[in-house]
């Protein structure tokens, strides 16, 4: 069995494009089984959008017949457009995806529910996949009673980890994060201090995390592999916007570009590739680069890796270290300014 792990997929076309039925012949050639994160609830009303400073997303009917042309055998959800139109959106998001059997993890209709993982058995063994988003970028937290999505909190996530390895050391474990800042083209030491944590613990086969929209490195890590982003697999209509958002980088339109990592289940290893949006085209194909994933830079002083993000990055997202108080400054901050922005109070 291999697990065709993709980046951030938002469809808002009325009918499945050509490109779609590209790939997705690729991938049943292949016999890949996908796994995207879905950027975006179902079918919700639009008078039910919340207010959030970010835009609020929402899928085109026509998703269902885009994953199943894509070969989708489950989406993660825990991500910062999952709750946009509200419980009522979440609900008609899960109902349909399972309606039209795909497997989901990463948000419910309270928090033991989004904190399941989904599991896909194949060839002799099973794999779990753990999703869990961060709320400093939007993503809205489920509770006791409460519907949302898994939250990344660093304690609860090791012990939720742990405690499912221990119990079934049988099976193995990816968990896929939404996390970091968008624009960012290298991992903040918060999410790597996570991910170093993640795959200490014995049954985490690899680490997948999204939400950058751009590409960022790949690590190895204890013979296990990291990727920090996937960067965006298929953005719909918005594709097209991020054609002025160029990096001091080559490729300098990195948002173009996206990983798609694939995990044998059968033998354990670990491959990807990559997925490129041609502007020209506009069509999203596979493509052979040696420049994407990059490789995490050997950089041991923490305030030369500092200057590596503060240097490369789009925006004036904080860089956030391993000091939570610190963090915690840093993101309240910066989130103040954005929603004052966002109001109109600050310009």
């Amino acid at each position: 069995m291999k697990l065709l792990f993709a980046g951030d997929l938002f469809y808002n076309y009325d009918r499945v494009q050509d490109d779609i039925r590209s790939l997705g012949g690729i991938f049943r050639e292949r016999e890949y089984l996908v796994i995207p994160n879905l950027e975006g609830g179902l079918g919700a009303a639009p008078d039910k959008r919340i207010w959030k400073r970010g835009a609020c997303l929402k899928q085109d009917a026509s998703i269902i017949d885009v994953l199943k042309n894509l070969s989708v055998k489950g989406v993660t959800l825990a991500n910062n457009h999952q709750m946009d139109f509200g419980e009522e959106g979440l609900f008609k998001t899960l109902e349909m995806l399972d309606n039209n059997g795909f497997q989901h993890a990463g948000a419910g209709v309270n928090i033991e529910e989004a904190l399941k993982p989904m599991e896909i058995t194949g060839g002799g063994r099973t794999t779990a996949v753990f999703n869990f988003g961060w709320k400093a970028e939007e993503t809205v937290y489920a509770g006791t009673g409460r519907p949302g999505c898994a939250p990344r909190e660093n304690g609860l996530i090791l012990k939720i980890l742990k405690a499912y390895s221990s119990r079934y050391p049988e099976k193995d474990i990816i968990p896929v994060l939404h996390w970091g800042f968008e624009k960012n083209l290298y991992p903040m030491p918060f999410d790597i201090d996570l991910a170093h944590s993640i795959c200490d613990i014995e049954g985490v086969k690899l680490l997948i995390g999204h939400h950058p929209h751009c590409p960022q490195p790949v690590e190895e890590y204890r013979g296990k592999r990291i990727y920090y982003s996937l960067g965006n697999f298929y953005f719909g209509k918005s594709r097209i916007k991020y054609s002025d958002k160029l990096y001091s980088h080559e490729p300098s339109n990195m948002s173009d570009y996206g990983i798609g990592v694939i995990y044998d289940t059968e033998r354990g290893l670990t491959d990807h590739m990559v997925f490129c949006y041609d502007r020209a085209a506009d069509r999203t194909e596979i493509k052979e680069t040696d420049l994407v994933p990059e490789r995490m830079p050997e950089i041991k002083d923490p305030e030369e890796y500092e200057k590596l993000i503060r240097s490369s990055r789009l925006g004036k997202n904080p860089i956030l270290g391993t000091s939570p108080f610190i963090n915690f400054i840093k993101v309240f901050s910066f989130n103040t300014k954005r929603n004052l922005f966002r109001l109109g109070i600050l310009r």
